[in-house]
């Protein structure tokens, strides 16, 4: 008996040791950030095993084993640890137990550790007969959970997650997927694996949450597995057994982290806002006199000729020639206005150079 109790203390503190070294990595991994906003409370618990279970309308209550916590809001630290857990008449078993959480330096994180688990509905009866009431086993070689919150900008920043190895439903293996809330639905049992519960400080991990319920069974199942078990006289008691029959809860490796931050002091700079300017009218610029560019010996543009005035003809009546006096003897000879040669002959000489230099000038206009 004694060399069994050593044996159990060398495993519980080589299980212990591994999960400080576990938390320590997973603290590492997930949380090891600087924070930016010092923590004002904290709030963490960690425990292995809680059971509730129904039969016949009957509650009982096991639970929680190894159970850390929950902290002070100033923090601190707990763990606990349990070994050769037997509860619920045997329905219930686990090798090793061990629980821890720890709040400070704005970190709060958790852990569970189970080893061996075995839950065996097999050993299930009603009290009357041998007879099992469900030959239904689920068993798990490690289940661990981990938890951590941290203050990061003035606000909680939460992260979690679960490990089970060798998971199996009456020797069947269960594939984990790793995700967050995994479902399994078999009917009367229902499992979720690596479940989550997340509000805004706070964040809780449920390794294993195992569920077997004869709810959703009808009466005539019912009926006939209180035949199986030799109670074909029941009755009238199948109606209401369909809801109170068998309900079992099983919650494996809970962790549970929690931080109250203070707000973030940096202050938020703004961006000035630039004084608005009323628009002032804009000044008509009086253009400058065009300075025509001298004269190059360029051919000039071509001006289009203004258009001749058309003389408007309003004929006179003929009028009877004046006769010409004859020359006097010994004198210039008279015009018909009474002028001399010499300034008839002048007249003529300025009509004949005006009309050349009217000309020359129509000429050189329309050649233009």
């Amino acid at each position: 008996m004694s060399q069994t109790r050593a044996t159990s203390r060398t495993l519980s503190t080589g299980l212990t040791l591994i999960l400080a070294a576990l938390l320590a990595l997973a603290s590492t991994s997930l949380l090891a950030r600087p924070a930016h906003a010092q923590a004002t409370s904290y709030q963490g618990e960690a425990w292995d095993l809680n059971a509730h279970l129904e039969l016949l309308g009957s509650p009982t209550d096991v639970g929680p084993f190894a159970d850390a916590g929950p902290l002070p809001s100033a923090g601190g630290e707990d763990e606990e640890t349990a070994v050769d857990v037997d509860a619920l008449l045997g329905i219930l078993s686990a090798s090793v137990l061990h629980a821890e959480t720890s709040g400070e330096n704005d970190l709060t994180e958790s852990g569970a550790h189970v080893t061996n688990l075995e839950v065996n509905l097999s050993t299930l009866d009603l009290g009357v007969l041998e007879t099992a009431l469900l030959d239904l086993g689920i068993s798990a070689s490690v289940i661990e959970s981990i938890a951590g919150a941290r203050c990061l900008n003035g606000k909680p920043d939460l992260d979690g997650d679960s490990l089970i190895v060798g998971l199996a439903i009456n020797g069947q293996p269960i594939e984990i997927t790793g995700q967050p809330n995994q479902g399994v639905d078999l009917g009367l049992i229902k499992l979720v694996i690596n479940e989550q519960i997340e509000t805004e400080n706070s964040i809780e991990v449920n390794a294993l949450h195992i569920m077997v319920s004869t709810q959703g069974l009808t009466s005539g199942t019912v009926g006939s597995l209180l035949g199986i078990l030799g109670l074909q006289d029941a009755g009238d008691l199948v109606d209401g057994l369909t809801e109170d029959l068998l309900l079992l809860d099983i919650t494996v490796a809970h962790s549970e982290a929690g931080i109250t931050c203070e707000p973030d002091a940096t202050p938020t700079t703004q961006p000035t806002p630039k004084p608005t300017t009323t628009p002032q009218p804009t000044a008509t610029r009086t253009p400058e006199p065009t300075v025509k560019p001298p004269a190059t010996s360029s051919p000039l543009p071509t001006a289009t000729p203004e258009p001749m005035a058309t003389p408007s003809y309003n004929p006179q009546p003929p009028s009877e020639p004046t006769p010409m006096a004859l020359p006097s003897a010994g004198g210039p000879p008279p015009t018909q206005d009474g002028g001399s040669p010499w300034q008839l002959g002048l007249v003529g000489a300025i009509a004949v150079a005006g009309a050349a230099g009217a000309r020359f000038f129509i000429t050189r206009r329309l050649n233009q």
